[in-house]
């Protein structure tokens, strides 16, 4: 008799236990005892894996978790999805971003960084342009330090910061020849002088000197218009038939006016009397402010007795 050693059984194929049998294998055995097969144990999940751009994925299935076995349930593939590609013209390189001489293709499909570019077509950064400026000093409107800003088109970049405005103004005839606010207070020291207001004198009928300053106050209320005034234009008295502004121009100060009617005396309108002057309804006339009222500084002397 011959030993034949025990076999583990498989998930498909039956094992046995340690016999013998007829060496001559003529089919004689003792102590043959058969291990039924033990079949696949389905254990292991493998979970659905979603196709990308260039790789496949595939449906969930099982696999056995038997050792030595391979088998798992019907595997169905997921074909690859493909590039979306989206084109790209050719764009320039700005201040602080790198320009691409020619076109090129990328993928719209999220987690794909696909695309067609390569180095030797990338304009590098161009850096900023840059202009200095001095500092200036608040006063009614704000200043700044000294800062630096990009002078190239597109390019907001600068290092500016501002320093809040104070309040304080540079009057000029009343008029500030900064922000153009008018003198709430309305006079002026010099010397021992106090200057107090002034004058509508002389109509200016220089066509040039006519045409900028209409030009830099802008249209008056209209009653066409229901009265809009976006140039911020005074009304007189608080009335919508006479309208004023006041402008500086080279150094003169001018007051605009404007009647949107004649005002009325009694029951009786004065457009006679302003018409004989040469004054005309919805017409602007421009007056040189040059008049000045003033009040002598008092001086006190020490007496001696």
């Amino acid at each position: 008799m011959q030993d034949v050693a025990a076999k583990e059984p498989t998930c498909t194929e039956i094992g046995w236990k340690a016999y013998k049998r007829c060496e001559h294998y003529c089919g004689k055995t003792e102590g043959y005892e058969e291990i039924p097969a033990t079949g696949h144990n389905l254990s292991i999940t493998v979970p659905r894996v979603e196709p990308t751009c260039e790789r496949w994925g595939n449906e969930e299935y099982l696999k056995c978790s038997n050792e030595g076995c391979d088998y798992h349930t019907d595997y169905n593939g997921l074909p690859a999805l493909g590039h979306d590609l989206q084109w790209h013209d050719p764009y320039d390189a700005t201040c602080t971003e790198d320009g691409y001489w020619r076109g090129y293709s990328t993928c719209n499909r999220e987690g794909c960084d696909y695309n067609t570019k390569v180095d030797r077509y990338v304009e590098k950064a161009l850096g900023h342009n840059l202009k200095h400026h001095e500092a200036k000093q608040a006063d009614c409107l704000p200043g700044w330090e000294e800062y630096d800003e990009c002078q190239r088109e597109g390019c907001d970049y600068n290092t500016k910061v501002e320093i809040p405005a104070n309040g304080k103004h540079s009057y000029v005839c009343d008029v500030c020849t900064t922000c153009g606010g008018l003198n709430p207070v309305r006079y002026t020291r010099e010397g021992k002088y106090i200057y107090f207001g002034h004058w509508p004198q002389t109509l200016e009928r220089d066509e040039n000197v006519v045409a900028k300053l209409n030009e830099m106050a802008g249209t008056p209320p209209l009653p066409r218009d229901n009265n809009a005034n976006p140039y911020n234009w005074e009304s007189h008295e608080g009335t919508t038939y006479m309208w004023q502004k006041i402008v500086i121009y080279n150094g003169t100060k001018y007051l605009g006016v404007q009647m949107n009617d004649y005002r009325a005396n009694g029951i009786y309108a004065l457009g006679d009397k302003i018409t004989d002057n040469g004054y005309y309804k919805l017409n602007v006339y421009r007056l040189q402010t040059r008049l000045n009222f003033r009040v002598l500084q008092a001086i006190w002397f020490l007496l001696y007795h």
